[in-house]
């Protein structure tokens, strides 16, 4: 409030008083304005923050359950009866007829017979299968999520590793245990069908793969064995777009064996 001299002269004392008071008022407000203009932008400062930080905390929750809920739908369990099939189909295994069981056994037990000898044939693939996915699920579990026997689209997959980072590819795993002699078409169509697996993959959850086909054999000459199957991989062309690791059965309780043969793996190809 600016008033001149002359006016302010020209007032009564007690005008002059209210004058001069409201006067000190403005210059006390002025003094101590910026002060709170300062207090109360650094308070709605902080208010807003928080409340972005809270928002940003509920929407992570909304977003990893949205995720969760996507993941659910885009992973299907199989159930116990497609994982025998799959079995079946992918290792061809025969079952036992009546001609091959002797005819003094009594009808009622033939049925039981065959069930026996293809349940035993599925529980070592099975065995196998989850010693291997056990291992490979504890070594890798800082880097991938793991999931076993899940269905994606159409196609049946044994064990599929989700990367944690962007850096990182996904495997996307496929096993075959071979229970009897070596066969080059079985193990043609097993590499088929990793790569398969794995365009599949890409396609349907719009991530990048690395496929994989681990190969485990039982047998005293499994070294031998191996060679003949690495020669096979090397001779085909789909070699170049898939891993190929052969491992012994036996060696699947060792750490340092899986670490070397097939994270390591993991890590050449990420």
């Amino acid at each position: 409030m600016t008033i001149k001299y002359d006016d302010m002269h020209a007032l009564t004392a007690s005008g002059r008083a209210i004058i001069t008071q409201e006067q000190k008022t403005l210059e006390l407000i002025n003094k101590y304005i910026i002060w709170v203009s300062a207090l109360l932008f650094t308070s709605g400062s902080l208010l807003l923050f928080w409340s972005i930080t809270k928002w940003k905390d509920r929407q992570s929750v909304l977003d990893s359950m949205q995720n969760e809920d996507l993941r659910a739908k885009r992973f299907q369990n199989l159930t116990i009866e497609e994982k025998r099939e799959q079995i079946v189909e992918e290792n061809n295994i025969e079952e036992p007829t009546d001609n091959n069981i002797s005819p003094v056994i009594e009808k009622t037990k033939v049925e039981d017979l065959i069930k026996e000898a293809t349940n035993n044939t599925i529980s070592k693939i099975l065995d196998v299968e989850n010693r291997l996915y056990n291992k490979i699920s504890r070594n890798s579990s800082t880097k991938y999520n793991s999931l076993q026997n899940v269905k994606i689209g159409d196609i049946e997959y044994d064990i599929v590793l989700e990367s944690r980072f962007k850096m990182l590819r996904d495997r996307i795993i496929e096993i075959r245990f071979f229970t009897k002699k070596l066969s080059k078409s079985n193990f043609t169509t097993s590499m088929h069908k990793t790569y398969l697996s794995k365009l599949n993959y890409e396609k349907q959850t719009s991530r990048k793969g690395l496929g994989l086909l681990i190969v485990a054999l039982d047998s005293d000459d499994w070294e031998a064995n191996k060679l003949l199957l690495e020669s096979w991989f090397k001779g085909h062309s789909i070699s170049s777009k898939i891993n190929l690791v052969v491992l012994n059965v036996s060696e699947i309780e060792s750490m340092d064996i899986i670490q070397k043969r097939i994270i390591s793996r993991f890590a050449a190809s990420g």
